[in-house]
């Protein structure tokens, strides 16, 4: 286990190997602790996907994280809140098959098998029990939260639909609308949520994946189409679209702290 103390804050990121038993794998996890925590108060968690992007630039795939810590800090700061625990579970080279909650649409040839499902489970399951346990949580529904971007987006939709009693509240930054096939908008339809759970819900103009982003346009037609599902079944969504952004840890940095504000209003923590 390794530990980095912010010195601007005074806050902690712990990292340490982690035995996924649904998947048979170890995966580094990151556990963020707020300068607020201090061995008494118990905290709100939100759980994340793609860690590695999160907290330090050197690990990121572009070399520029979301800088998760600054959002936390800045809300205690305004007093929005009085901190989150944040909890992110590195991906690997299956990620495309970690984060599929169903299936992808056939032309992209995926090899190897589904496994959003077990990799779910293992966040409700296993993970959240290990933070629980260890950590003073607040672990209740309210206060345990999902988010991720891209294929992390549609893992953070997937656990809230499937674990409704689980999750209060998801962070969904540009959802990979344009590989998700009819199972998974089928699987939204069919499923239940409430006016209780909280969805931030973002999308920018620019999501192509081509360097001339020819395909954003559908990339934003059909994750409206997702959000409009969403819509009803009356849950609390906060939509943010941003017509100059592209798909990458700098525009989501910049929303992130959009999301805490989100989720931190007219709730005592």
């Amino acid at each position: 286990m390794k530990e980095y103390r912010y010195p601007l804050y005074n806050s902690t990121l712990i990292t340490k190997t982690f035995f996924i038993k649904e998947l048979r794998k170890y995966r580094k996890i990151n556990v963020y602790l707020p300068s607020t925590y201090d061995g008494v108060k118990r905290f709100p968690v939100i759980y994340m996907f793609d860690s590695q992007n999160l907290f330090l630039h050197d690990l990121s795939y572009i070399k520029h994280a979301w800088n998760v810590e600054n959002a936390i800090e800045n809300s205690i700061k305004a007093k929005e809140s009085e901190g989150y625990i944040v909890v992110g579970v590195y991906t690997s080279k299956d990620r495309l098959n970690e984060y599929a909650p169903c299936s992808y649409l056939p032309d992209l040839k995926i090899k190897g098998k589904i496994k959003g499902e077990k990799m779910m489970y293992f966040y409700t399951h296993e993970l959240k029990d290990y933070i629980d346990k260890n950590y003073l949580t607040l672990s209740d529904t309210k206060n345990t939260f999902l988010a991720g971007s891209s294929c992390g987006g549609n893992m953070s939709l997937f656990g809230i639909l499937e674990y409704p009693n689980i999750y209060g509240g998801a962070g969904v930054f540009s959802i990979a609308s344009s590989i998700l096939s009819n199972d998974f908008k089928d699987y939204i339809r069919d499923m239940s949520l409430s006016k209780v759970h909280k969805i931030y819900y973002y999308i920018g103009g620019e999501e192509g994946y081509t360097e001339d982003n020819s395909e954003s346009e559908e990339i934003l037609k059909e994750a409206i189409y997702v959000k409009e599902l969403l819509e009803t079944k009356g849950v609390e969504i906060k939509y943010t679209y941003d017509e100059s952004k592209k798909h990458n840890e700098y525009t989501w940095e910049e929303y992130f702290p959009e999301f805490i504000t989100f989720i931190s209003e007219d709730r005592n923590v």
